[in-house]
């Protein structure tokens, strides 16, 4: 009895490897490419193509790489200049503590405040203002004139 369930057991793990094998082939079916059928003429324009879009995908990849150099060269820069500044800032700093502030006049500084303002008042006008003064002028000269 005993080997009459062997045989069974394995009869029946026959038709599972069978089924596997069936689903596996099934799935290799599914996997291989199909096959077009291609003039030669046909065939060289798509090699050539195929050809030329490597080019360019290695010319892009080329510029890339450029591209990434010059960008860790800019952040390399960017770093020692902002060391640099900070460098002046603290020397800045330094100078101002060790150097005593020079003593102006009450004249002096009442001239430089002056001088402030009137630079400001001539930044302050607008064009439109500078016309309006160009036009009177040029009717006083007219006025003149006559």
């Amino acid at each position: 009895m005993k080997k009459a369930k062997r045989t069974k057991l394995s009869s029946d793990t026959v038709k599972k490897k069978e089924k596997r094998n069936d689903l596996s082939s099934q799935t290799h079916k599914k996997e291989n490419p199909i096959h077009i059928k291609l003039e030669y003429e046909e065939a060289v324009i798509s090699k050539k193509t195929i050809l030329t879009s490597q080019m360019n995908l290695l010319r892009i990849a080329k510029t890339i790489n450029i591209y990434r150099a010059y960008r860790t060269q800019e952040l390399i820069l960017k770093t020692q200049f902002y060391k640099k500044i900070k460098e002046a800032r603290e020397n800045i700093t330094q100078m101002k503590r060790i150097l005593p502030e020079p003593e102006i006049p009450e004249i002096l500084q009442k001239e430089e405040r002056t001088e402030h303002k009137t630079n400001k008042k001539n930044v302050d006008r607008t064009i439109e203002e500078q016309l309006r003064d160009i036009q009177r002028r040029i009717e006083e000269l007219q006025q003149k004139a006559y």
